[in-house]
């Protein structure tokens, strides 16, 4: 992800959504493959920011998710 940045093959986008009372997020990112996925997680740049998440986080609830139906407005 650019954002660390450490350009990432096979990153397609990210998007963070807050709760509207402000006390949960979730990131929604999307890969081109798992194997993608897991490049970016090895890269030490990458394990330094999740660190930081980690420290302030209550909790993470991570999980894999295969896309099955997506719909733009155009």
């Amino acid at each position: 992800m650019c954002k660390f940045g450490v350009p990432s093959l096979g990153f397609i986008s990210a998007n963070i959504h807050k709760s509207q009372e402000g006390t949960k997020e979730v990131n929604y990112a999307q890969w081109k493959s798992r194997e993608a996925f897991e490049k970016m997680l090895n890269n030490p740049k990458v394990q330094i920011h999740m660190n930081d998440i980690l420290a302030v986080a209550k909790s993470i609830d991570g999980n894999l998710y295969d896309v099955v139906f997506s719909e733009k407005k155009i």
